[in-house]
């Protein structure tokens, strides 16, 4: 009686565990589209019509301004997504949801300054409105923070590959900083003939964005070079 006891327990604890596994295998991917969507509709906001002046005669979208560091939080927030269902890796996650929040904050900002430049009789000469890309903007990066719920549960104790998640760390932020500081040499450079923008200054912010990017994907390139040498030396001796 005591064996047969002994039996279903076990059996009963091998069921949970499978369908404990079941279950994760559906969370994990269930997170990262999640995030992927709301990234894309971060990204689609970025680009749509922020504020328009002169009745909507003209337009103006958000890349040129906080629109390019959203662009680079939502990339950062998928990758971090992704990279997080690798065993070791999964505290990286709390990426997704501070970067959801971040974009959503400083968005909602952007709204509320947007609402007293339309209430600002000084600025009716403008005849200043809204576009919708704010809000897209807000209810991706809301979608994003979201996400955070449908992943898997992070286990009590864990093993955590302190190399692993720094690699994977310092290269999320290198590409999230590159790609802000792309955005930002283009309408520094490009844009408009780079004429509205002052460039006496030495220490302009997409210049410093593109360096510290850059030169974090190069460490990170370097060490990954150094390990695969050090893996095929480990083989031939």
């Amino acid at each position: 009686m005591t064996m047969q006891a002994s039996n279903a327990s076990t059996v009963s604890r091998d069921d949970s565990r499978a369908r404990a596994l079941r279950l994760r295998d559906v969370q994990a991917p269930l997170s990262l589209l999640l995030t992927a969507m709301g990234a894309i509709a971060v990204i689609v906001g970025s680009y749509a019509a922020w504020a328009t002046f002169y009745a909507g005669l003209v337009q103006r979208d958000g890349v040129s301004g906080h629109g390019k560091y959203f662009i680079a939080l939502a990339v950062a927030s998928v990758l971090a997504s992704a990279v997080s269902t690798r065993r070791g890796l999964q505290a990286i996650r709390w990426i997704v949801p501070a970067a959801g929040a971040t974009i959503a904050l400083v968005a909602g900002r952007d709204l509320r300054n947007l609402y007293a430049l339309q209430d600002d009789p000084a600025a009716a000469w403008y005849v200043v409105g809204r576009g919708d890309g704010l809000y897209i903007v807000i209810a991706g990066a809301l979608l994003i923070a979201a996400s955070f719920l449908a992943a898997p549960a992070l286990p009590i104790v864990r093993r955590a590959h302190i190399a692993g998640a720094a690699h994977a760390v310092t290269s999320i932020a290198g590409v999230a900083m590159l790609i802000a500081g792309v955005y930002g040499e283009y309408y520094l450079h490009l844009a408009s003939g780079g004429h509205a923008h002052n460039h006496t200054q030495v220490l302009q912010s997409a210049h410093v964005l593109t360096a510290a990017g850059g030169s974090l994907l190069f460490v990170v390139f370097t060490a990954a070079i150094y390990r695969l040498g050090g893996a095929a030396r480990a083989r031939l001796s």
